[in-house]
């Protein structure tokens, strides 16, 4: 009886090629496949017309993206809308789309020469990219937010806040975790920080969350400059996109806004073990970082580490499950005395 093994040369071969896959992806979301089908079938030449694209061209990329279920075609050449392909369009953002392949693209260079993968590929470094492209930023931004809205409640739930503090949400991107903690602690007195470009979008999330005359928006950036003082400091999902100097700068200024009373939370994912059955997708979401932003997905002991650098200590570390499949982490800091090394590391 034949194996069913393909054996290793064509194993390999299916891994090389897997990048047909996503510029055929990719080209779908390019093309606002999802927009199109949106009201209902269409023939490809009525697609082809309205997009203005090659009608041979496109009938081929629609008979590949049919064995990848992002599109169904009938044999009347009408072509329909599968649950991928209301989704598409959001991966034409630049960390997902053709600017992030690029940098992909630039992996054999980087590895000779060390140094930032979306900066080579793009003469510039990714936020200062976002900034002079408001509109690819604007879809990453959109992107971003659809993201925290499907985790903001739960981990708002598990945040060890009182009730009545001023709770400053840095890097925050949109108004989600905010709109979450004021429901469960109406009583905290909310700020936004962000970067100056960035700020608009986020003021227009707050305004989709009906919560604009409830936060203050205040902007900087943190790797440059303290934010305002608060209670409560909130990093989420933001230091996984900066070198561990960068974290550490970020952290540091953090830390100079603080009262000795005041708490540091971060909420990102930990890297797993490496016997952990997951572990293929954080290594790969952790190329990325590296890739595109020079960051990093830490392990427990090298997050722990890294504040212990900036100066604070670790007094809890808890996991969630937001619902979204993905393990996120709460880490609990305070600030350590001055001259004090010893950190909550030693609990490891």
């Amino acid at each position: 009886m034949a194996s069913s093994d393909p054996g290793p040369q064509a194993r390999l071969r299916r891994l090389a090629n897997a990048y047909q896959i996503s510029c055929a992806v990719h080209a779908a979301a390019h093309i606002r496949l999802g927009h199109h089908l949106e009201q209902g079938p269409l023939r490809i030449s009525e697609l082809a017309r309205r997009g203005k694209l090659d009608e041979e061209t496109l009938r081929r990329l629609l008979r590949f993206l049919e064995t990848l279920d992002i599109v169904k075609i009938d044999k009347d050449d009408h072509i329909s809308a599968t649950d991928l392909t209301r989704r598409v369009d959001d991966i034409d953002n630049i960390a997902e789309g053709p600017e992030a392949l690029k940098a992909w693209a630039s992996l054999p260079d980087i590895l000779q020469t060390g140094g930032n993968a979306f900066e080579k590929a793009h003469g510039t470094p990714f936020y200062r990219f976002a900034a002079n492209h408001p509109d690819k930023a604007g879809r990453w931004a959109a992107r971003n937010r659809m993201v925290a809205d499907s985790w903001a409640a739960t981990a708002a739930a598990a945040l060890p806040l009182d009730g009545g503090e001023r709770v400053v949400d840095l890097g925050a991107g949109g108004g989600a975790l905010l709109a979450a903690l004021l429901r469960v602690h109406p009583g905290i007195r909310p700020m936004l920080y962000e970067l100056p470009h960035a700020v608009d979008a986020a003021r227009a999330d707050l305004v989709r969350h009906g919560i604009e005359d409830r936060v203050q928006v205040l902007t900087g950036d943190l790797t440059s400059s303290p934010p305002p003082e608060a209670d409560t400091f909130i990093l989420s999902r933001v230091l996984l996109n900066l070198s561990d100097a960068d974290a550490v700068r970020v952290l540091s200024n953090c830390r100079r806004s603080m009262s000795a009373a005041s708490t540091l939370i971060i909420v990102d994912t930990l890297m797993p073990d490496p016997s952990s059955p997951g572990r293929q997708a954080h290594y790969a979401h952790d190329l990325h970082l590296l890739l595109m932003w020079g960051g990093r997905q830490r392990t427990r002991a090298e997050f722990y580490a890294l504040l212990e650098k900036a100066g604070f200590t670790v007094q809890d570390c808890s996991d969630i499950c937001p619902g979204d499949g993905l393990f996120r982490h709460i880490l609990t800091c305070r600030k350590a005395p001055s001259g004090d090394a010893q950190t909550a590391g030693g609990r490891l």
